[in-house]
């Protein structure tokens, strides 16, 4: 029992010390400014902590060897036991049968317990959100525009299930899938919102990511719905990338080798968030119809409790298919977005405050006839520039619960004149890291070119997580 004990104990402490680093690969933080000293001390961990695998696996080999000759000489003792053992008529066990009964039920246990292995250790990190919006809009949906019909509405927004694993030395993988309700007929319809590989080995800081994904686009466009600060996606980011930033293509990061934190993504896909699908589908597609994206981002540090996080970023799209009502045939996309993050180091989980801004500006050619009839004249508005952005403002009054104020501004992508704004002030209350309430009021002013009318919103999220569910330094 001793013995078993020791296993016992042995086998918990590197399920603590490996299943972390297997489950969960670490966040990409900022550098230093002294980034010799910190790859100097991350090697030194590294080697202590391999150094400590070792020695713990050694032991763990030694005490397997010393319960297997057990399991050896308790077999012996049962053997002569059962030749030994008189011949009973009667259904009354002897006591020499009775304690090889005892010796064979402790053979089973040892031999069960040495061939014991981590139960998850060739598991994927799962995890599984809901995220509920019930609301209640002062107008029909006819006068609103919105997917979602007015007055009172429950809506089941999100299920997802997350999946992610080490691959190999060289990759991990994960893993989106996501059920979402029909605006109509309510009917949840599941699909593969992201499947991505992502190398971890690659020279010259490079990081490579292919598959679907959300691409490293902006502030927020490749945040799920549900890790969004606030209620509902920007006005700006559904009107000018059709929501989130999904793709199916390939993106390379590259970790610019200097003292100062600088990221610079570039990738290429065959579709671009909610634009109606891939681009150029048929015989054959030229590369010009394929997306094309960058962005370039850095942190400052400005004093110890405040830092920023600022970039800028570009898409070219000359094939879009049906956007904003009207066929868009080409679009370019610039934007730059900065947060302004105040944390104190005292009192980091209980005070502090987020400033997050991003301004966008869409420059495309529309089909002036929704069908693009051939021979109906001036088919085509060209270099059709619209403005937008979204700024909120996110201060913590307690442990669990935050308050904040979103502004909208957006110039409808097909006819600039148009312009809507949203003013929507909103509560956070997080009772645990795996739950989430939030309640948002929202009063959005459409221009009069929109033929949409004011009206106002109340909205209640409910979400919950089930398992795992991490996202890097840039999601936080």
């Amino acid at each position: 029992m001793k013995r078993m004990n020791q296993l016992a104990g042995l086998g918990s402490a590197l399920w603590l010390s490996v299943g972390p680093v297997a489950a969960e690969p670490p966040a990409p933080q900022p550098a230093s400014p002294s980034l010799q000293a910190v790859e100097e001390r991350m090697r030194q961990m590294q080697e202590s902590f391999e150094k400590q695998q070792r020695e713990m696996r050694a032991q763990f080999e030694h005490l397997v060897r010393e319960q297997q000759a057990q399991i050896d000489l308790l077999q012996q003792q049962l053997e002569a036991l059962r030749k030994s053992a008189p011949a009973v008529a009667t259904n009354a066990p002897s006591p020499a049968s009775a304690e090889g009964e005892s010796l064979k039920q402790r053979v089973e246990e040892l031999t069960a317990a040495s061939k014991k292995t981590f139960l998850s250790q060739f598991n994927p990190g799962i995890g599984f959100v809901g995220d509920s919006i019930f609301s209640y809009t002062s107008r029909g949906a006819d006068a609103t525009g919105s997917a979602r019909p007015g007055g009172a509405d429950a809506w089941l927004r999100t299920v997802e299930l997350n999946l992610e694993a080490t691959v190999d030395p060289f990759a991990r993988a994960y893993g989106v899938i996501n059920g979402s309700a029909d605006a109509r007929t309510g009917e949840t319809s599941l699909g593969v919102e992201e499947a991505a590989i992502v190398t971890t080995s690659l020279p010259w800081n490079l990081t490579a990511q292919a598959g679907r994904f959300f691409a490293d686009f902006g502030r927020l466009a490749y945040v799920h719905d549900h890790d969004l600060p606030f209620v509902h996606r920007p006005l700006v980011l559904d009107a000018d990338i059709g929501g989130e930033s999904r793709t199916d293509g390939l993106q390379v990061n590259y970790l610019v080798p200097i003292d100062h934190y600088l990221s610079l993504t570039v990738g290429a896909g065959d579709s671009f968030g909610g634009d109606g699908g891939p681009n150029g589908v048929g015989g054959f597609r030229t590369l010009s119809e394929l997306n094309y994206w960058g962005h370039l981002s850095t942190y400052f540090d400005l004093s110890p409790n405040l830092s920023l996080e600022t970039g800028l970023s570009g898409l070219i799209n000359d094939r879009s298919d049906s956007r904003a009502g009207l066929a868009e045939r080409r679009r370019r996309i610039g934007a730059a977005d900065f947060t302004l993050r105040y944390q104190p180091l005292d009192a980091s989980t209980r005070r502090g405050w987020v400033w997050g801004t991003e301004i966008l500006y869409n420059s495309a050619s529309f089909d002036i006839d929704p069908d693009a009839t051939p021979g109906s004249g001036d088919e085509y508005r060209s270099n059709v520039g619209a403005w937008g952005l979204y700024s909120y403002l996110e201060t913590k009054l307690s442990r669990r619960l935050k308050a904040g104020f979103l502004f909208d501004w957006l110039q409808e992508p097909a006819l600039r004149d148009a312009e809507t704004f949203r003013y929507s002030p909103y509560l956070t209350l997080s009772p645990s890291e795996f739950q989430l309430l939030r309640l948002q009021f929202s009063h959005t002013e459409p221009g009069h070119l929109t033929g949409l009318r004011s009206s106002e919103a109340v909205s209640l999220q409910w979400q919950f997580i089930l398992g795992r569910h991490a996202h890097g330094f840039k999601q936080r």
